[in-house]
């Protein structure tokens, strides 16, 4: 598949923080970390991969072992995964492959997991990390509203530390953003932003396509990483 003539897409790596029964109820290739009840959920090489936990460069082999039997986006039921290409593949003909992170991954650790796959962007596999920019559903309900102000100096130092390349503010953005607690109570629908910065690598910038802010406290950003110019 080509896209605005400029690259091919031959398959595509999908994360996202979705539950091991709704993967496994898709038809999905789950790979899971061999800690706790996991152990009894996956049958390792045969309902999936149970990989150990803090070792990126096993998760990249296996998710480059699922990529070479990628699955269709037309048999996929995860919202966060289908919704946005839905959207952006809406014939539903392009191989996908999608991954839950690492329970208890940090920015760091999950950062270091898309860096061990940057390779796959010469094989021609688009990368991608579904979430969201802000995520405070216990202040969402309400209405739609004016953006809140939080959301808005969140979205924006993010923003501004991707234009300046600033990875370790990036790294350490629970301490150093501004109402970063309020804006994600738990990490889980930030963290897919550090693999999509570990795969793209160091010589790319975000490219901005929407700034939206939903219900005035959901901040839907969506950028590409893109080559410097």
């Amino acid at each position: 598949m080509q896209l605005h003539g400029q690259f091919r897409l031959d398959r595509l790596v999908f994360v996202t923080f979705d539950d091991l029964g709704e993967a496994a109820a898709a038809g999905g290739v789950v790979l899971a970390a061999s800690c706790g009840g996991l152990r009894q959920s996956v049958i390792d090489q045969t309902t999936g991969f149970l990989l150990p936990p803090g070792q990126p460069q096993d998760w990249a082999a296996a998710i480059n072992e699922c990529s070479r039997r990628a699955l269709t986006v037309g048999g996929m039921r995860a919202w966060d995964a289908w919704v946005p290409l839905m959207h952006l593949f809406p014939e539903a003909d392009l191989p996908v492959v999608q991954v839950a992170l690492p329970v208890g991954a940090g920015p760091a650790e999950v950062y270091a997991l898309g860096a061990a796959l940057r390779g796959l962007r010469s094989q021609g596999v688009l990368v991608m990390g579904s979430g969201s920019m802000t995520h405070n559903l216990a202040e969402f309900f309400g209405g739609a509203r004016e953006p809140a102000p939080y959301v808005i100096a969140f979205s924006r130092w993010i923003e501004s530390a991707l234009e300046r390349g600033d990875l370790q503010a990036l790294l350490n953005y629970r301490s150093l953003a501004p109402h970063a607690e309020r804006a994600h109570p738990t990490e889980d629908h930030f963290l897919p932003l550090f693999f999509a910065l570990g795969a793209a690598g160091d010589d790319l910038h975000a490219n901005y396509l929407s700034r939206e802010v939903m219900c005035s406290l959901l901040a839907m950003d969506a950028f590409a990483l893109q080559p410097v110019a």
